[in-house]
């Protein structure tokens, strides 16, 4: 009788659950979680246009491009890792390399963690805020 309890409740808190999305082509603002902002890390802004990411902070503005590794998850390339590595890089990146996570989403807000797969300490979290 336990397990089919269990069974239900947990068949009942998945199916209320939001699925995660890829992010769709727009503005957005970076918010990063408090304890990155008060070691000096700053919010930013990037529009997504297709395969492009525009990167904005302050003055500076550059393009990328963004590689899609499924639904939730992305290289940056030149941000998150290089743009044209070469050989080592290259090695380097089989065994481990840096991606943004969507982890939930809930209406125009993406939470996201930036690191490598189960990264206990991530290189920063926070949110995509569409505009």
């Amino acid at each position: 009788m336990k397990k089919i309890i269990s069974l239900i409740a947990l068949v009942f808190l998945f199916s209320f659950s939001k699925t995660v999305e890829k992010l769709e082509n727009g503005t957005y603002k970076v918010e990063l979680d408090k304890k990155y902002k008060e070691i000096g890390m700053n919010d930013y802004e990037f529009t997504l246009e297709n395969e492009k990411f525009f990167y904005r902070l302050n003055d500076v503005k550059e393009t990328f491009l963004i590689k899609w590794i499924d639904e939730s998850s992305f290289i940056v390339e030149g941000l998150t890792g290089p743009m044209n590595p070469n050989k080592l890089e290259k090695k380097m990146m089989e065994e481990a390399f840096f991606f943004f996570k969507i982890t939930k989403h809930d209406g125009n807000v993406y939470y996201f963690t930036l690191g490598e797969d189960k990264d206990e300490y991530p290189i920063y979290t926070g949110k995509f805020i569409k505009k």
